[in-house]
């Protein structure tokens, strides 16, 4: 039997209409992410806001701890977060890692407010997002806080929680901070001797109205050329003294440790700079 044309082309249409169909399905359609489900609230609130250029820091924890499965969520959300909105300006990751290495930070530094905004500016967002994980009952829970660079304020905070596979255990149990194999009391404790000072000028106070004196005490790794990395921040202060101890640090230059047997080692010290308002 023939068939009209007609008919091959009336039943050419139900077959595209089924396709449809089914392409538009929930079935077809599995439902996003948790990580999406927050890049989308995220994108919402920072186009609200009128911020356009934002800056992805690693996310942390559990304990403020810098971890595999932090590092693959913010690569993941910074991903969904651009495809969401192509008007933001989403800072490229690998441009975030080279400027924490540029800056001779530690890598989860970017736990705290104050640093975040620091490198921020140095990257001229005017946003950054920041994550935190948690466990919960075998739960994964991720809490994100999008900053204003300008004026520090809250633009939005948004948490969702997931369930967490067997890859996504070994990836949060795997430190991105690197072990350093020498510290202040194991080179006292072998009679070794600490980094000294060779030139360490004092620190510039940031350019503010209300000045403050203290002290903030940081930790880091001196290495053979003298010179600090691996910046931690113990002891921070307020009003911008943090990143200017920072950046002091940065810049001095040290006598290498040594140890016992006079090699020279690389220790991890701490710092402590002084802020003194003289009268």
């Amino acid at each position: 039997m023939k068939m009209r044309r007609g008919g091959r082309l009336a039943l050419w249409r139900l077959g595209v209409s089924s396709i449809i169909t089914l392409l538009l399905s929930p079935l077809a359609h599995p439902q996003r992410s948790e990580v999406q489900v927050l890049a989308s609230k995220t994108a919402e609130a920072l186009t609200e806001s009128k911020h356009r250029q934002v800056a992805v820091f690693d996310f942390t924890g559990p304990v403020g701890k810098l971890n595999g499965l932090g590092r693959d969520l913010a690569d993941e959300f910074a991903i969904a977060l651009k495809s969401l909105n192509p008007q933001l300006l989403v800072v490229d990751r690998g441009v975030i890692q080279k400027l924490i290495e540029k800056n001779r930070v530690a890598p989860d530094v970017v736990r705290d407010r104050d640093i975040a905004s620091w490198l921020a500016r140095q990257m001229h967002a005017d946003a950054f997002v920041q994550g935190q994980l948690s466990m919960s009952e075998d739960r994964l829970k991720i809490t994100l806080d999008s900053v204003s660079v300008q004026d520090g304020r809250w633009i939005a905070e948004f948490s969702q929680t997931a369930s967490i596979t067997e890859a996504m255990k070994a990836r949060l149990a795997e430190s991105l901070l690197v072990a350093h194999q020498l510290t202040t009391a194991q080179i006292i404790l072998d009679k070794g001797k600490m980094p000294q000072c060779k030139r360490c000028p004092d620190p510039v106070f940031p350019n503010v109205a209300d000045r403050t004196e203290g002290t903030v005490v940081l930790m880091a790794l001196v290495g053979s050329d003298g010179r600090a990395r691996d910046i931690e921040i113990i002891r921070p202060l307020s009003h911008g003294l943090t990143e200017k101890a920072i950046e002091a640090a940065q810049a001095w230059i040290f006598i290498p440790g040594r140890t016992a047997e006079g090699q020279v080692a690389e220790v991890e010290t701490p710092i402590e700079v002084t802020f003194k308002l003289w009268k």
